[in-house]
């Protein structure tokens, strides 16, 4: 978050609460880049890419029970 974000005075509340909420962690952006990557490179990309791809496996386990 830069410096001068309309957020900073919000910037440890956001912080705390990215990381808690539902037991979730933060993602490391090495991760979203190596995603991106990924897509970009690939001859016949995905629709999606989650990351982490854990929660790929979560959102077809939702889908399944159709939610």
């Amino acid at each position: 978050m830069r410096p001068d974000s309309i957020y900073r005075d919000q910037k440890a509340f956001i912080e705390k609460n990215e990381k808690t909420v539902l037991g979730l962690q933060s993602v490391k952006i090495e991760k979203v880049i190596d995603a991106l990557v990924m897509a970009v490179e690939a001859k016949r990309p995905k629709l999606r890419y989650a990351v982490p791809k854990w929660q790929g496996a979560g959102i077809q386990l939702l889908r399944a029970f159709g939610m």
